[in-house]
């Protein structure tokens, strides 16, 4: 049971690689009143070129009155979110549990080779007969947990703001073209870009120096 867990996290890091791999855009945006309807582009990856509709609701109630409005099973707004709410959670203390599973591409500041992959599986194994580091995601974390803010400052989250920024000077380049002939707007796109561009190099310094400060620390084994 304990191989196949491994064999598991093995496969769900090959598919998590491949899965980050396919960056979108937003292409169009239509009002539809309590919310809109965004049109995501696959632009790399495997699968660039196909596209994808994406409900963004403009307030939690608009969100209830529509979702109570649609629901083929006569349930509330509030419920339905409330039921999204919690799923969410659960796959996102899922995904911390994984995270801690799977092998890393760099074990102690080095590319991780057949030996230090077996040697971080064995790890694992024998955390099974710890009661305290068998529990992935501890209580206290589980409690405090914030989506979004406690990983802010982390390099998965810095890495995230920066896909957002990128779709946003993205979105500002097209507006640019599409503006053509109107010289007063396109001044004010292009300083925007150059905010967000700005900013973007920025979070790319700040997560330049944290890989840094972790891969010094790995190295004299801290």
């Amino acid at each position: 049971m304990i191989e196949n867990n491994n064999e598991a996290a093995e496969v769900m890091d090959d598919e998590a690689v491949e899965e980050s791999s396919e960056k979108s855009t937003t292409t169009v945006k239509l009002d539809k009143g309590n919310l809109y309807l965004t049109l995501e582009s696959i632009t790399e990856g495997q699968w660039a070129g196909y596209s994808f509709f994406v409900p963004e609701f403009k307030s939690l109630e608009g969100a209830i009155s529509h979702l109570t409005e649609k629901s083929q099973n006569a349930k509330d707004g509030e419920e339905i979110i409330l039921e999204l709410v919690n799923s969410g959670m659960r796959s996102r203390m899922r995904s911390r549990a994984n995270s801690k599973l799977v092998v890393p591409s760099k074990i102690d500041g080095k590319p991780t080779t057949v030996a230090s992959k077996a040697a971080f599986i064995q790890t694992r194994r024998e955390w099974l007969l710890d009661p305290v580091k068998r529990v992935l995601v501890t209580e206290e974390d589980a409690f405090s947990y914030v989506p979004g803010e406690r990983e802010v400052d982390s390099i998965s989250g810095l890495n995230r703001q920066i896909d957002n920024i990128q779709k946003t000077i993205n979105n500002l380049k097209k507006e640019i073209i599409a503006s053509a002939g109107n010289e007063e707007k396109i001044e004010k796109l292009k300083a925007d870009a150059r905010v967000h561009i700005a900013k973007c190099r920025e979070i790319r310094e700040v997560v330049r120096v944290k890989q840094s400060e972790i891969d010094n620390a790995l190295d004299i084994g801290l």
